[in-house]
């Protein structure tokens, strides 16, 4: 039982025969209070305590959900830095291209023309996607990555943990934040860009009257829903773009609510010092 050397990929049954050599009673459990006391010795001597003591061994075996792993479109539309959405660097349409080329379906195919709709940096980056996808090892999701073994004594739950392997991977999360690190020259260049843009955008409010004359909660809402949904100003839904937001089209995104409120908090600021005019 002890001479286990790491990433040993173990069956549940041949686990359980070496366990039903001490004729100790098992007993599955599918989940359980945190252990009250963490034991350090090895498996065989705790094992050797339970038989002792005459104590039921439960246990729990603990899987690697490869969900965690697989880099999707909706891993994409959560851990992916916003600038790239609001630079149109990556396509609102892209993740669901992305789930498309993922698709074990071998009949569904993708459009060419959808496909010309993306840019070389999308193309690197499913190409990447798709490539670390494809190298996950199956082993790892499919056989235990680790046992929970615990007894009641005395009142407590006393058990240990039997680590069979270290996982080699990253969070689907962490492994396309790598694949970003060795673009990270060129999303600053895109978050730089797009800090120029806000910034104009938002000297030109210090110089609308409709926005200076929002004294109040209520008329900056009126106005943050009309720049909105003016067709004259349509560059404000790339700005402010959100990708984690669920919202229909004409519905203006948070970020884009939280820049209104914070730009006339500055304007009213810049107002008090004298540093700007009343329009």
């Amino acid at each position: 039982m002890d001479s286990l050397e790491s990433n040993v990929f173990i069956n549940e049954d041949d686990f359980l025969k070496k366990i039903n050599c001490f004729n100790l009673n098992l007993i599955e459990v599918d989940s359980y209070n945190d252990l009250d006391i963490i034991l350090s010795m090895s498996v065989d001597s705790f094992l050797t305590f339970a038989h002792k003591k005459q104590l039921d061994i439960f246990y729990q075996f603990n899987y690697l959900d490869e969900t965690d792993y697989l880099i999707t479109g909706s891993t994409v539309i959560d851990s992916i830095p916003s600038v790239l959405f609001s630079s149109h660097q990556i396509h609102s349409d892209f993740p669901a291209y992305l789930n498309s080329l993922l698709s074990p379906d071998n009949s569904l195919s993708v459009p060419d023309d959808f496909q010309k709709s993306f840019n070389s940096f999308e193309h690197s980056l499913a190409s990447k996607i798709i490539n670390y996808d494809h190298s996950l090892d199956e082993i790892y999701f499919s056989h235990p990555e680790s046992v929970v073994l615990f007894v009641l004594f005395e009142g407590h739950i006393l058990g240990l943990e039997q680590i069979f392997f270290e996982c080699p991977y990253l969070s689907s999360e962490g492994q396309l934040e790598e694949f970003l690190i060795s673009h990270k020259d060129f999303l600053a260049k895109v978050q730089s860009t797009l800090d120029d843009e806000r910034k104009n955008f938002k000297n030109s409010l210090f110089h609308d009257a409709h926005f200076t004359q929002c004294t109040n909660k209520s008329l900056r809402t009126e106005y943050i829903q009309r720049i909105w949904n003016d067709p004259q100003h349509s560059n404000v839904r790339t700005l402010f773009h959100d990708p984690l937001n669920d919202y229909s089209p004409d519905t203006p995104s948070s970020s884009f609510k939280t820049f209104i409120e914070a730009s006339y908090s500055e304007y009213r600021n810049l107002l008090r010092r004298g540093l700007i005019k009343s329009e």
